[in-house]
């Protein structure tokens, strides 16, 4: 997902910037991807299904993925996996 979401920064965003964030919140692994480009529509789509493979993808694992423009500007991209922490030990 961080890689996708990465690589459509670099191909659609004219981002000057991007951000990764990850973190362990009560049974779920965060992953937030975030830049500060023109977002959807700024470039002629390719045809990929970028956006839906990685939704298939956190689905599988029983996880959403979000992903729109963001209210302060960019593009954000979220999903919320959920872990059961007595797996991981």
């Amino acid at each position: 997902m961080v890689q996708e979401s990465l690589t459509n920064v670099v191909r659609h965003a004219a981002a000057q910037r991007a951000t990764v964030d990850i973190r362990a919140e009560t049974g779920a692994l965060v992953v937030v991807v975030h830049d500060d480009g023109v977002g959807a529509g700024a470039s002629p789509s390719g045809g990929g299904f970028g956006l839906q493979g990685m939704r298939e993808r956190v689905e599988s694992l029983g996880g959403r993925l979000e992903a729109g423009p963001d209210p302060a500007g960019g593009w954000r991209v979220c999903a919320h996996i959920p872990f059961d922490r007595r797996r991981s030990r």
